[in-house]
């Protein structure tokens, strides 16, 4: 995944000592370092309780997710979010017919127009990731029910300007993948539009993980500007050489903890919970 390289923790019901001991068992089959990314503090604990303290770890603040409030965002109330309230202030001056509605089987297309227009207008920029980006966007858009996805596009005079695409986590977390607004309506205050509808349109949940800034500072300023409740801290690991952990062993069993309203955001991490366990070295 991008310069990271490595297993991602498995995910799923139960304890994972079983699961990491196949991770173990592939990685010395195949000539593998024993290395993961995208590690979360929890998750840090689980692999030192199962491989004896035998990884080193290395954070990147790039990888830290933004998880904010439902409620927050929603209402954009107080302060602190004057200025957003301000751009989706402008955004409804701007335009009169403006409409929310969620990603289905009816609007996929609408969905690929809004897509392919921001493709457009970014290309030129030289960016390579961009063309990484466009493939996983469209892929997610064409399996968009078989992978449980979720979103929504923002109308204006009925015609596609901004789109959401997410998932949920659990029960009261959201993950934002994508979010795109195009032309006019990105300059009229339309980030700020879908990001506001979409969250309002999230009843029944508390939290929305809109990932991580990668080191961007301007991505990072845009996060930041919006007051993330959490800052979950991701860890890479060093690897350790196939040769090093072949005696390697399960040292202690995991016990289960029950989950605080902060730890419950943490698993899974967006499209990395289709690919848990998968190792990807890029």
């Amino acid at each position: 995944y991008g310069s990271r390289h490595g297993y991602t923790f498995p995910l799923g019901h139960g304890k994972a000592d079983k699961a990491l001991e196949a991770i173990r068992q592939d990685a010395l089959e195949n000539n593998r370092k024993l290395e993961f990314c995208f590690v979360t503090e929890e998750q840090k604990e689980v692999l030192d309780a199962v491989y004896g303290n035998i990884l080193e770890y290395k954070k990147d603040d790039g990888d830290s997710d933004y998880i904010y409030g439902q409620q927050e965002l929603a209402e954009l109330s107080g302060r602190a979010y004057h200025k957003k309230k301000n751009h989706l202030s402008k955004f409804k001056r701007t335009y009169n017919n403006i409409r929310y509605s969620e990603i289905g089987a009816g609007n996929i297309e609408d969905a690929i127009i809004i897509e392919d227009n921001w493709y457009k207008e970014h290309i030129k920029d030289g960016d390579a990731s961009i063309n990484m980006e466009y493939s996983a966007i469209k892929e997610a858009l064409l399996l968009f029910d078989d992978l449980a996805l979720t979103g929504g596009i923002l109308y204006v005079n009925d015609v596609p300007a901004a789109m959401t695409i997410a998932s949920y986590i659990n029960d009261d977390t959201v993950d934002i993948h994508f979010e795109k607004c195009i032309g006019e309506y990105a300059a009229a205050g339309g980030y700020a539009a879908i990001n506001q509808m979409h969250a309002e349109a999230l009843k029944n949940v508390m939290y929305i993980n809109r990932e991580e800034d990668i080191n961007i500072p301007g991505l990072r300023k845009a996060k930041e500007s919006y007051h993330p409740k959490i800052m979950l801290k991701k860890y890479l690991t060093h690897g350790l050489a196939y040769g090093s952990i072949i005696h390697g062993s399960l040292v202690k069993r995991l016990r289960r903890r029950p989950l605080t309203a902060e730890t419950r955001v943490r698993f899974p991490y967006g499209l990395l919970r289709y690919k848990s366990s998968v190792y990807t070295d890029s």
